[in-house]
């Protein structure tokens, strides 16, 4: 037995058509680009371990801890300053701060210096930290600027220190070519923020290039 659609319902079934199109290519585009798995390595500022917990939150949570310079699978940034890895083994759920993730593969770990202090304590003595006041009293604030490090040796790096002292504790370290944001010029050093990870620190104005 036949049936013949006639003009008002044949038109009806091409609208639903046409709609289920359109939300069906909807779908598809509001998938999150950032949900494709991609490379990152661990970067924390002392050159400690990254936790990584069954939750995007800070608690009793944590799964296990991940080395830094290690090589991690992300598998999606959740957007508020927690990162998905890609769940294998026996852990399905995986987070991480994303502050401590970078997209390049750091330098050493940082490796903890005698630091100069005003007792004479440390390897700099009296004469470091006066060194350091002289540096600080020459410094000031400034519009913030990027730079690159540079460093005479292709397979050098480039220290950030805690203070404008060469035997100031080490924070990170860097190749040449990475860039930094300058937010203090002193007299031989510059202070640095790193916008990749956050980290502020000082490094010699020789080793930096705009």
């Amino acid at each position: 037995m036949g049936y013949d659609l006639n003009e008002e319902e044949f038109a009806m079934i091409k609208r639903f058509l046409a709609m289920a199109v359109i939300v069906a290519m909807a779908m598809v585009m509001l998938i999150p680009v950032s949900q494709a798995e991609f490379t990152m390595w661990v970067y924390t500022a002392n050159g400690g371990k990254l936790n990584v917990r069954s939750a995007p939150c800070t608690g009793d949570n944590v799964l296990y801890q991940i080395s830094y310079g290690s090589e991690v699978v992300v598998e999606y940034h959740l957007g508020n300053g927690w990162t998905r890895l890609f769940g294998a083994g026996a852990y399905a759920d995986q987070y991480v701060q994303t502050k401590y993730l970078v997209n390049y593969k750091p330098g050493p770990a940082p490796k903890p210096s005698p630091s100069p202090s005003p007792s004479g304590g440390g390897s700099a003595g009296s004469s470091g930290w006066t060194a350091i006041q002289n540096e600080f009293k020459a410094g000031r604030r400034v519009t913030p600027y990027v730079v690159e490090t540079r460093n005479a040796r292709a397979s050098g790096f480039v220290n950030l220190r805690w203070a404008p002292h060469k035997k100031a504790e080490l924070i990170a370290s860097y190749k040449s070519g990475v860039q930094l944001e300058v937010i203090a010029e002193l007299k031989d050093w510059r202070q640095v923020r790193d916008p990749a990870t956050g980290a502020v620190g000082f490094i010699r104005q020789d080793f930096l290039v705009r």
